[in-house]
């Protein structure tokens, strides 16, 4: 026996298995009929849980270099930077876009908890979702600044751009490279 059998016990020797003692596993041993749910998974955001601004904010994070990689590559190098730049910029613009309109339905939503519960003096509850408020109108202040500095290419955009610039003149130099030698 080894030193881990020995202090923890083994119990997956070929001791303990006996084929002729006529016990057969039940399914139950082998299969459970409901789905597990991972705790580790649920402390996370999935992409139906993540937020409008969230999503931008994790769009803005995503890198393009591997992308832009592969498109020089498969293009033969005849890519043109520039219209896939705007294009990545009319890309995220529609999305942040979208973003804001989500939110500010969401702030007047807010707005009506916020008038409902003041109405009722229920004013610690008014406060609750006149904070949320505040916290969105925020946000959606954040995402108006990146919308309007996407097409100077600054802002949340910013990464995007410099990441596919990267892999796009990697890319380039590695084709240019190659004809040389």
């Amino acid at each position: 026996m080894g030193i881990i059998a020995r202090l923890f016990g083994n119990t997956n020797t070929s001791s303990d298995v006996n084929l002729l003692d006529g016990k057969v596993p039940t399914k139950d041993q082998f299969v459970i009929d409901e789905p597990l749910t991972n705790p580790v998974l649920t402390q996370y955001p999935v992409p139906s849980q993540i937020g409008p601004y969230e999503k931008i904010v994790a769009l803005s994070e995503i890198s393009h270099y591997d992308e832009a990689v592969h498109e020089v590559y498969h293009s033969k190098g005849l890519l043109n930077l520039e219209s896939k730049i705007s294009g990545l910029k009319l890309v995220f613009k529609n999305a942040t876009f979208e973003s804001i309109e989500v939110l500010e339905d969401r702030i007047l939503e807010l707005e009506q908890h916020e008038a409902l519960c003041s109405s009722h003096e229920q004013f610690e509850e008014a406060l609750m979702w006149s904070r949320k408020r505040v916290n969105l109108e925020r946000k959606v202040t954040r995402l108006k600044q990146a919308y309007n500095d996407a097409d100077s290419g600054q802002g949340m955009i910013s990464e995007i751009i410099e990441s596919y610039k990267r892999g796009y003149f990697f890319a380039k130099g590695q084709l240019l490279n190659s004809i040389e030698d």
